[in-house]
């Protein structure tokens, strides 16, 4: 649906337009890089999101697993 739009060029989305006008304003040379810098960088922040919550939060516990929680109504039989 995309593509028959006349307005639109390319239909892929370009999700590290930002952080490549940021090494591009910074003097890095090596455009074709851009996209691979930028997914580094979100695994280096998930990574780093991970070890918090497993290591260092709630002072050293880690964070709960959560469960969700549930009603149990007992063994019901629906006679009819």
């Amino acid at each position: 649906m995309l593509a028959e739009n006349p307005k639109i060029h390319d239909i892929r989305p370009n999700v590290d337009a930002i952080s490549s006008i940021v090494l591009k304003v910074g003097g890095f040379a090596y455009p074709h890089y851009f996209a691979s810098l930028f997914g580094m960088s979100r695994v280096v922040g998930i990574s780093r999101q991970i070890v918090y919550e497993r290591l260092e939060a709630r002072g050293g516990k880690g964070t709960p697993i959560v469960c969700p929680k549930y009603l149990y109504a007992g063994d019901e039989t629906v006679s009819g």
